[in-house]
């Protein structure tokens, strides 16, 4: 009997702590043990060229956490990282095992997480009810203000630090950025932007080009490229951040079983 109200205790506890842990640690996770400084996570991303929707090496990070850490603050950290918030991410141990949701209250220990593992991850498409916003102010004829936002942080990412402009490589990087797809300074697509809208003909493009591109590739039948670019950087049609985006459940550190268990014997 009292091995089944154990069971069904800790049932509870593991479905509480799908959608996080509510800050609460776990009895054996109060002293801080070992440090693991060299836990590498590869981020797979689909390959765009591939026909068989084959993933390809998008970048790797290196994740420094102590043994006593939870899967769910790994899982945080790894997200925030790539860019992602936990609801997106899927996290494959070196053996192949998938982190599932029911382990977030475990320690890295309790994983068998090893300095020097390497794990992959992937993001997660997932259905979501949300209204897509839109890019352009149609009555004004220029892009709504938080698209300027977000393509004006595309082009600080991508632009030549030494200029402050696109040069034809760092277009190319642009691109490739965008559509997860191989490009070089001598892609036509490289070219035929520049053509287009490099409207001084210095070779480059400034702020203001490369708004200006947006807005039209916004206004007519490339609109579903743009919405790619947005997935592809991590941006919902609703132009939210995924990184910014809360389950849509949670807890409250007093509301878990595992809190209410310690601190309260009754």
């Amino acid at each position: 009997m009292i091995k089944r109200i154990v069971k069904i205790l800790q049932d509870v506890i593991r479905i509480s702590e799908k959608k996080g842990t509510g800050g609460v640690q776990p009895h054996n996770a109060i002293l801080k043990g070992e440090m693991f400084d060299r836990v590498i996570v590869r981020y797979m991303v689909k390959n765009k060229q591939s026909y068989q929707g084959l993933l390809k090496l998008d970048r790797s990070v290196v994740v420094k956490l102590f043994t006593s850490a939870t899967v769910w603050e790994f899982k945080k950290e790894v997200s925030s990282m790539l860019g992602l918030s936990p609801k997106y991410i899927k996290l494959t141990m070196p053996n192949k095992d998938v982190i599932k949701d029911n382990q977030h209250g475990m320690t890295l220990q309790e994983l068998q997480l090893k300095n020097g593992d390497i794990l992959t991850a992937e993001k997660l498409s997932i259905v979501e009810n949300i209204v897509e916003a839109p890019l352009v102010d149609v009555q004004k004829g220029c892009l709504v203000p938080r698209a300027v936002e977000i393509f004006t942080e595309w082009y600080d990412i991508y632009k030549n630090e030494e200029t402050g402009l696109m040069d034809a490589a760092h277009v190319a990087k642009f691109i490739a950025g965008a559509t997860k797809q191989e490009c070089d300074g001598n892609d036509n697509r490289v070219q035929g932007i520049l053509s287009k809208y490099d409207n001084d003909k210095d070779g480059n493009l400034n702020l203001q080009e490369f708004l200006d591109f947006y807005y039209q590739s916004s206004s007519g039948s490339t609109l579903k490229a743009v919405h790619s670019n947005l997935k592809n950087h991590n941006v919902r049609l609703d132009l939210k951040r995924m990184s910014e985006i809360v389950e849509d459940v949670s807890f409250a550190e007093h509301e878990m079983p595992r809190h209410t268990l310690s601190s309260n014997q009754e």
